[in-house]
């Protein structure tokens, strides 16, 4: 079974931001690249893991995509590649074998050869992220983030009717695919503690995206049960509720806002006119309510910073995240400055 390298059964380290560290004594092999396979051993490393990372001849290609200090491209300053790859040792290709005998968890993206790997350690765990999974017939295939969501399916809901389907901005499914990764994995290194038996995962991309629980499975359901495939809807999304980046007078804030939030949102605005338009039992059908609500919620806005409309808005449980950045991680270590320059 694994056996931790620790001194004690039950590891007692916490994480800067009060997170135990579950993981600690584990060994974390990665030879992923991208996004999906590098953040899934991020998450591991986040909860104790010690994670070593071999790359291929040339980098891992996420050191070639900004954001850069200045727009200035550097492969050892890529703002994506610090963020999957900063707490992470390094090591050199010419390491692999030795790496190997005395890890407990190789993350790769289908190069190395798992069953030789898992007969030589039973206990291993391997898990291999790839677009279309290491089998069938796109197994060879490459995968883009757009391609990936577009074939899964979730892209036909994204944008206005009147248009193309859009991708989400930056890799968003790969950061989801690498998240359900970890979850996978941590399954697995539970097993293998419990029994001294490894297993090699097979982690598709596009599998991520067909299961999602973030709108594809409700809408799959909707098809068998409807016979109607759900779309872009005309106009936008569609909403009573105001929803997306609204301006403040520091910045924007995100707000996303379903129909049973209604009576925090009034209670937020205090506007008496708009609670009594809302309190009419037929509400959610007055055409008229939706502009007056973002409306209301433009004018709220128009005179609070983020850090006021975060505070304001949890004192009614409606939360305002991106304002949180400004201090809630920070101060509990979850934000760090790698490089000061």
């Amino acid at each position: 079974m694994i056996r931790r390298r620790s001194d004690t059964a039950h590891p007692s380290t916490v994480l800067a931001w009060g997170v135990s560290a579950l993981l600690e004594g584990i060994r974390v092999l990665e030879t992923a690249t991208g996004v999906a396979g590098p953040y899934l051993a991020k998450l591991l490393g986040d909860l104790g893991a010690e994670v070593t990372k071999v790359e291929p001849a040339g980098g891992d290609p996420s050191r070639q995509h900004g954001p850069f200090p200045k727009d200035q491209p550097d492969p050892d300053r890529s703002a994506l590649f610090i963020h999957l790859n900063g707490a992470k040792r390094l090591a050199p290709a010419a390491d692999l074998n030795d790496l190997l005998s005395e890890t407990d968890v190789v993350v790769d993206d289908g190069s190395l050869d798992a069953n030789t790997l898992r007969v030589a350690n039973p206990r291993l765990v391997i898990a291999s992220t790839t677009p279309y999974g290491l089998t069938g017939p796109y197994a060879n295939y490459r995968g883009e983030d757009i391609v990936l969501y577009a074939l899964g399916g979730p892209m036909i809901q994204t944008g206005v009717l009147e248009r193309e389907p859009l991708k989400l901005a930056g890799n968003q499914v790969q950061y989801q695919w690498g998240a359900v990764a970890a979850v996978a994995t941590l399954g697995a290194i539970r097993r293998a503690e419990a029994t001294g038996v490894g297993a090699h995962l097979d982690i598709s991309g596009l599998e991520t995206q067909v299961g999602s629980v973030d709108r594809q499975i409700n809408h799959l359901l909707w098809l068998q049960w409807t016979g109607m495939e759900v779309t872009r809807a005309e106009g936008g999304v569609p909403s009573m509720l105001p929803s997306g980046y609204f301006p403040c007078l520091d910045g924007h804030v995100a707000t996303v806002l379903i129909p049973s939030w209604l009576p925090r949102l009034l209670a937020v605005l205090d506007d008496p006119e708009l609670t009594e338009r809302c309190s009419q039992p037929d509400w959610a059908t007055d055409p008229d309510v939706p502009g007056l609500l973002e409306a209301g919620v433009y004018n709220w806005l128009a005179g609070r910073t983020r850090q006021q409309a975060m505070a304001d808005g949890q004192e009614h449980r409606v939360e305002r995240p991106h304002a949180a950045l400004s201090w809630g991680f920070a101060a509990h270590g979850f934000v760090t400055n790698l490089d000061p320059r």
